[in-house]
């Protein structure tokens, strides 16, 4: 039923030959919405390119609307649906990071004589039916929150080309004020809990502008992390492995979709200033280690059969791509990273792809069956009337919230706010996902309550709901003030 129904929206003769029983228009206008909201899950995306073609089938449709003699294109609402999903499968990013349209069109502002006037613009956004994407589309900075001269100088801005990616930032990188903050008290071993208090302090002084800053403290608090006894007994083998000689073998239909993720993931990272051109490789490459790796420390895979597993496919992985970008290309740097942060307790809460290496019954993801039950738990305590809002409109934070977790924000949040969000994740505990996902949801309270009688509730949340929301210090604040209230039953029950 679901491969039909895409077939209707990207072939035109068979959405016409279905005019004699049904509005087609309809139907079309229908799916396409379908398509829209699917697409807004990355994995979703990337299957619906691999298998479907969307954009090529979307492109092909829309030239059919160009107008003979003139140019412009045919205003129709399957255009303007057509044209917004383009848009938004284009590229990644967050709020403003990115341009997407609307899809209103002005049909009012007519003349007397019943003619619409010579300037009237009944769409106010360009339609195309070609890559790439308009420039009206594109922003003029998309790494304006970005301290860029907190990026490596290969990476820096200049006058002309420069080499291609070297080593990650090293401790020559990271300011002097930084490091001798996290000394001054324990010396050259600083605890947990004076990393937290320092990392606190920053935040209020710009941290999440700074990459580099950033990674140093999740570095400084992996040190700390109470590690997995049994999967650091079985990963002793994958340790003492060059990067070079790890396989990298993974089933071949899934060799299309590594690739497609990672394009997307790259093209990101060089909107954002953090990477150069080629890194596609390199990312791929690093995404088929981890996936053998995580398997055989699972037990799923055997070591000298790498690729041959028995546990479910479970999407790309973004939070290893999102550590690519702060690692800024250094795929061995990012390696030496996962590998030690796959064998701390609790790093499947907020790494989906790491719970793989745990036994959950019927291989349920940890982010569904245990954080997801504990946002709703904390939210029906501490906001009622936004949880009452979610029953009376038919579906549950769990639905939005582990899309957002899924795919670590990208696409809802700008990066300076994901990669602060990833390493609150490190620094403040494993169970920092369940209070930071009650926060978002309590900044659009509001509109949450507004739009639960229009039933259009979930299409809007996995939109553009946060797209005015930052992880600003008062919203830290708020998520550590329910940590205090609730910590201690949300972490019995996440077994941390």
């Amino acid at each position: 039923m679901q491969q039909d129904l895409f077939k209707i929206a990207l072939d035109e003769e068979l959405t016409a030959s279905l005019g004699n029983t049904f509005n087609f228009r309809e139907i079309e206008l229908c799916v396409l919405r379908l398509i829209g909201l699917a697409s807004t899950s990355l994995d979703s995306l990337i299957l619906l390119e691999q298998h479907y073609g969307l954009r090529t089938a979307l492109l092909q449709m829309q030239s059919k609307l160009v107008l003979d003699g003139r140019r412009g294109m045919e205003v129709t609402a399957a255009s303007v649906e057509r044209n917004r999903i383009l848009v938004a499968t284009a590229n990644v990013g967050g709020p403003t990071e990115r341009i997407l349209p609307d899809c209103f069109i002005d049909d009012v502002h007519w003349s007397k004589t019943g003619k619409a006037p010579k300037d009237h613009r009944p769409y106010r956004w360009p339609l195309f039916h070609t890559d790439p994407v308009p420039e009206e589309y594109n922003p003029t900075l998309m790494c304006a929150e970005l301290d860029v001269a907190n990026l490596r100088p290969q990476l820096r801005p200049g006058p002309g080309p420069g080499p291609g990616p070297g080593p990650g930032p090293g401790p020559g990188d990271v300011p002097r004020r930084l490091k001798s903050k996290l000394m001054v008290i324990d010396g050259l071993n600083p605890s947990l809990g004076h990393i937290s208090k320092v990392f606190m302090e920053e935040i209020a002084n710009g941290l999440r502008r700074r990459p580099s800053d950033v990674l140093y403290f999740m570095t400084q608090a992996l040190d700390h992390l109470p590690m997995n006894e049994k999967l650091e007994s079985v990963a002793t083998d994958y340790k003492r492995m060059p990067y070079e000689d790890l396989h990298d073998i993974v089933p071949p239909d899934l060799i299309p979709f590594y690739r497609h993720g990672s394009e997307l993931a790259v093209r990101y990272g060089i909107g954002l200033g953090m990477l150069e051109t080629g890194g596609v490789t390199a990312l791929n490459e690093l995404m088929r280690k981890l996936y053998n790796y995580l398997h055989y420390v699972s037990g799923s895979s055997d070591a000298t059969s790498p690729g041959v597993v028995t546990i479910p496919f479970q999407g790309y992985d973004w939070f290893a791509a999102s550590m690519f970008l702060l690692h800024q290309g250094d795929a061995r740097r990012c390696w030496k990273f996962l590998n030690a942060l796959a064998r701390t307790k609790g790093a499947e809460l907020f790494w989906p792809q790491r719970s793989l290496a745990t036994d959950h019954a019927e291989f349920i993801s940890p982010i569904f069956s245990l954080t997801a039950h504990c946002i709703e738990m904390v939210l029906q305590d501490a906001l009622p009337r936004l949880s009452s809002a979610f029953q009376l409109s038919g579906c549950t934070p769990a639905q939005v919230c582990q899309q957002w977790m899924l795919q670590c924000f990208w696409n809802y949040l700008n990066w300076p706010d994901i990669q602060l969000y990833l390493a609150c994740c490190l620094v403040l505990g494993a169970d920092f996902p369940v209070y930071f996902c009650v926060a978002a949801l309590r900044s659009v309270q509001k509109q949450i309550i507004e739009r639960t009688p229009k039933q259009d509730l979930l299409a809007w949340l996995k939109e553009r709901c946060l797209a005015r929301f930052r992880l600003t210090p008062d919203v830290l604040s708020y998520a550590r003030l329910l940590q205090e209230l609730y910590g201690f039953q949300v972490r019995k029950i996440l077994q941390i």
